[in-house]
C-alpha cells in the first residue's frame, strides 16, 4: 500500500499524539519517528485524522 501525503492526511498539531498511535514507529534516538501510512519523518507529538489508538493493555495482562 502507497503511502498518504502528510497534507491528505491532515498531520499537524492535535490530540491524541502520534506517539499512542498503532501506526506510529519510534524513531532511533533523538530521530522523529514515522509511519505505516503517513511518509515523511513523523512528530510523536503530531496528530493526523488516520489515528487509531494503540490496544491498552488489561490489568491482568500487566500483572504477568
Amino acid at each position: 500500500m502507497a503511502k498518504v501525503s502528510k497534507s491528505d492526511a491532515g498531520y499537524g498539531p492535535g490530540l491524541p499524539h502520534c506517539g499512542v498511535c498503532t501506526h506510529y514507529e519510534e524513531g532511533e534516538d533523538d530521530e522523529k519517528g514515522a509511519c505505516e501510512l503517513v511518509s515523511g519523518a513523523i512528530d510523536e507529538d503530531a496528530w493526523c485524522k488516520l489515528y487509531k489508538a494503540k490496544r491498552q493493555k488489561t490489568l491482568a495482562e500487566s500483572a504477568r
